[in-house]
Protein backbone atom coordinates (compact mmCIF):
# COMPACT_ATOMS: atom_id res chain seq x y z
CA UNK A 1 0.00 0.00 0.00
CA UNK A 2 1.01 3.58 -0.53
CA UNK A 3 -0.50 6.59 1.22
CA UNK A 4 -0.10 8.72 -1.91
CA UNK A 5 -0.82 12.35 -1.06
CA UNK A 6 -2.85 11.66 2.08
CA UNK A 7 -1.41 11.89 5.57
CA UNK A 8 -2.21 9.55 8.47
CA UNK A 9 -3.99 6.95 6.32
CA UNK A 10 -5.25 4.05 8.43
CA UNK A 11 -6.84 0.75 7.42
CA UNK A 12 -10.22 0.21 9.06
CA UNK A 13 -11.46 -2.97 7.35
CA UNK A 14 -10.47 -5.34 4.56
CA UNK A 15 -12.95 -7.54 2.68
CA UNK A 16 -12.22 -10.41 0.28
CA UNK A 17 -14.88 -11.41 -2.25
CA UNK A 18 -14.96 -14.46 -4.49
CA UNK A 19 -15.79 -13.13 -7.96
CA UNK A 20 -17.52 -16.37 -9.04
CA UNK A 21 -20.57 -15.56 -6.94
CA UNK A 22 -19.59 -12.20 -5.37
CA UNK A 23 -19.70 -13.75 -1.90
CA UNK A 24 -17.62 -12.28 0.91
CA UNK A 25 -15.18 -14.94 2.07
CA UNK A 26 -13.25 -12.81 4.51
CA UNK A 27 -13.82 -9.67 6.58
CA UNK A 28 -10.95 -8.33 8.65
CA UNK A 29 -10.55 -5.51 11.14
CA UNK A 30 -7.74 -4.62 13.56
CA UNK A 31 -5.30 -4.67 10.65
CA UNK A 32 -1.60 -4.39 11.53
CA UNK A 33 0.43 -2.30 9.09
CA UNK A 34 4.07 -3.22 8.43
CA UNK A 35 6.82 -1.21 6.77
CA UNK A 36 8.68 -2.72 3.82
CA UNK A 37 11.34 -4.10 6.20
CA UNK A 38 8.71 -6.21 7.99
CA UNK A 39 8.45 -4.07 11.12
CA UNK A 40 5.07 -3.10 12.56
CA UNK A 41 4.49 0.62 11.95
CA UNK A 42 4.37 2.17 15.46
CA UNK A 43 1.54 4.66 14.85
CA UNK A 44 -0.32 2.26 12.51
CA UNK A 45 -0.86 4.87 9.81
CA UNK A 46 0.80 5.68 6.51
CA UNK A 47 1.93 9.24 5.99
CA UNK A 48 2.34 11.03 2.67
CA UNK A 49 4.50 8.86 0.39
CA UNK A 50 5.02 6.14 3.02
CA UNK A 51 4.57 2.52 1.91
CA UNK A 52 3.49 -0.51 3.88
CA UNK A 53 1.61 -3.77 3.78
CA UNK A 54 -0.64 -5.98 5.88
CA UNK A 55 -1.05 -9.75 6.12
CA UNK A 56 -4.37 -11.57 6.05
CA UNK A 57 -4.52 -15.10 7.40
CA UNK A 58 -7.12 -17.86 7.60
CA UNK A 59 -8.12 -17.59 3.95
CA UNK A 60 -8.91 -20.71 1.95
CA UNK A 61 -8.49 -19.52 -1.65
CA UNK A 62 -9.21 -21.67 -4.70
CA UNK A 63 -6.59 -21.83 -7.46
CA UNK A 64 -7.35 -20.19 -10.82
CA UNK A 65 -10.01 -17.99 -9.21
CA UNK A 66 -10.52 -14.22 -9.27
CA UNK A 67 -10.90 -12.39 -5.96
CA UNK A 68 -11.67 -8.78 -5.13
CA UNK A 69 -9.95 -7.07 -2.19
CA UNK A 70 -11.75 -4.02 -0.79
CA UNK A 71 -9.85 -1.80 1.65
CA UNK A 72 -11.79 0.68 3.77
CA UNK A 73 -9.67 3.42 5.31
CA UNK A 74 -10.20 5.24 8.59
CA UNK A 75 -11.57 8.15 6.54
CA UNK A 76 -14.09 5.80 4.88
CA UNK A 77 -12.37 5.87 1.49
CA UNK A 78 -12.53 2.63 -0.49
CA UNK A 79 -9.84 1.02 -2.61
CA UNK A 80 -10.36 -2.15 -4.60
CA UNK A 81 -7.97 -4.60 -6.21
CA UNK A 82 -8.65 -7.64 -8.36
CA UNK A 83 -6.29 -10.62 -8.32
CA UNK A 84 -6.32 -14.16 -9.67
CA UNK A 85 -4.76 -17.05 -7.75
CA UNK A 86 -2.28 -19.31 -9.51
Amino acid sequence: MNAGTANSMTVKNVYIKDMRDISTIGAFSNITLFDLNGNAIPDQNLDRGQQGYFVLSSLNLTSQTAYWVKILTGRNNNFGYLFVTS
